[in-house]
């Protein structure tokens, strides 16, 4: 950044959340416990909003908390469903994936929330927490 003379600008966002209906919502089972013996018993999802300056991105991925690695990411121009179903379905269609006990911690972001999201994962135990989800 330095070399191409490019300066970050870090601002605070207010928060505002809004109420979901507990029908939307998981229970946060996972409750902040990131510990793991294999892959693919526990990833993260998430949903980041990049500013550029040709506008906004937005970035899905998920990853494994195991082995620490990206499964998979979307890139989107604009913020909706469609970048996260295309990820997490292509991610499940691999071969390397098992979902035998699997559980997937997601915040409370509308994607997530959806009917949408809860058919793609058929099963799969999701786990939903209010706090930022990516650990250190």
């Amino acid at each position: 950044m330095m070399e191409e003379d490019i300066i970050c600008v870090i601002r605070r966002k207010k928060v505002a959340r809004k109420k979901i209906a507990a029908q939307y919502t998981a229970e946060n089972i996972m409750n902040r416990n990131f510990t793991t013996v294999a892959d693919n018993e526990k990833w993260l999802g998430d949903v980041t909003e990049i500013n550029t300056g040709e506008g906004k991105l937005y970035v899905s991925g998920f990853r494994d908390i195991h082995s620490g690695y990206l499964l998979g990411h979307k890139i989107s121009t604009s913020n909706n469903n469609e970048p996260v179903y295309e990820n997490i379905q292509d991610i499940l269609m691999r071969k390397d994936v098992k979902v035998d006990k699997l559980m997937i911690q997601t915040d409370r972001g509308y994607q997530y929330t959806s009917y949408g999201f809860k058919e793609i994962l058929n099963g799969i135990t999701h786990s939903i927490d209010s706090n930022s989800i990516f650990p250190v």
